[in-house]
């Protein structure tokens, strides 16, 4: 069975919040949030499994892949805070899927139409080296 079968995404994403299943992701991104980079030194960090968001009945789902350093792992949704979460936030709202065409943080009032942001569990099974991507 499933380990999200029957659950609401509310139960999924906080079960993503908790999870811990690929060490080195947890440990990198706790590590991230500890050494921050210079722009981001007096931003508190989510450091913490980034769950999905969006509309709940989407039919257009867009995949992230983990870790997100400085823009998901910051501010705690993915595409936020970083040059890709603006490009994208850029492109949906210019056809229509988000209300407005920035995405800064948590509490910026963005919302999706017909889409979803979601991370799969791909990320473990990768092999990449995320100490290669900084």
């Amino acid at each position: 069975m499933d380990e999200t079968e029957g659950k609401s995404l509310d139960d999924v994403a906080g079960d993503v919040i908790q999870c811990s299943k690929c060490p080195r992701l947890s440990s990198y991104i706790r590590q991230v949030g500890e050494t921050k980079v210079k722009r981001f030194v007096n931003d508190e960090y989510w450091s913490k499994p980034v769950p999905g968001f969006g509309d709940n009945e989407a039919e257009l789902v867009i995949v992230g892949l983990a870790p997100a350093a400085h823009g998901g792992n910051r501010t705690g949704r993915m595409f936020t805070g970083d040059s890709s979460g603006q490009w994208l936030m850029k492109a949906l709202y210019e056809t229509g899927y988000a209300n407005i065409s920035v995405s800064i943080s948590k509490h910026d009032g963005l919302f999706l139409k017909e889409i979803a942001h979601r991370y799969f569990d791909i990320h473990p099974c990768t092999g990449i080296s995320f100490s290669s991507l900084i």
